[in-house]
């Protein structure tokens, strides 16, 4: 006879299940150009070729099929948020909070930062490699910072050096 799985037990393994699936399908979002790139009116569909092939999966499969997966994280961490709350007062709601901050924030502070901190030390230790006194990259890049604030570098940067949207 099989053992019947608790309700809990049930939702961890089917979160668990649903994690890997939609971890690939938010890389794939991330992976190709934005949609409009792909002309998808200009495909001629009796003579596929390798390229209109591309554009069929990256549309399709990069921009409109996986954007589900944003939604089931949206509901996945409300839900987890409020599961196995037995009092709900402003003490168990800051508490969860704090943990929330310490599991996602921090980790997309450190994911953030070190990248930014790698490429000014490559930068930098290149020009005194280099002894060519060519500065103005790094200037730029710093002096860009200063303009727009130390906190857009984080959601609001397209290239390095360079504005954001």
């Amino acid at each position: 006879m099989r053992n019947k799985l608790s309700d809990s037990d049930l939702q961890s393994k089917t979160i668990a299940w649903l994690r890997l699936p939609l971890v690939i399908c938010v890389v794939f979002i991330h992976s190709f150009g934005p949609p409009e790139t792909a002309h998808m009116r200009e495909i001629n569909y009796l003579s596929i070729s390798g390229m209109d092939m591309y554009n069929i999966i990256r549309v399709w499969g990069s921009h409109v099929v996986t954007y589900i997966c944003n939604s089931c994280f949206f509901m996945f961490s409300g839900y987890l948020f409020f599961f196995k709350i037995t009092k709900w007062n402003k003490e168990t709601y800051f508490k969860k909070l704090r943990s929330r901050i310490t599991a996602l924030v921090v980790p997309y502070l450190l994911w953030n930062i070190i990248p930014i901190l790698a490429v000014v030390f490559i930068s930098i230790t290149g020009r005194i490699i280099k002894q060519d006194g060519d500065w103005g990259r790094i200037l730029a890049f710093f002096n860009t910072i200063r303009e727009r604030g130390v906190w857009n570098i984080f959601w609001n940067y397209n290239q390095w050096g360079g504005g954001g949207d």
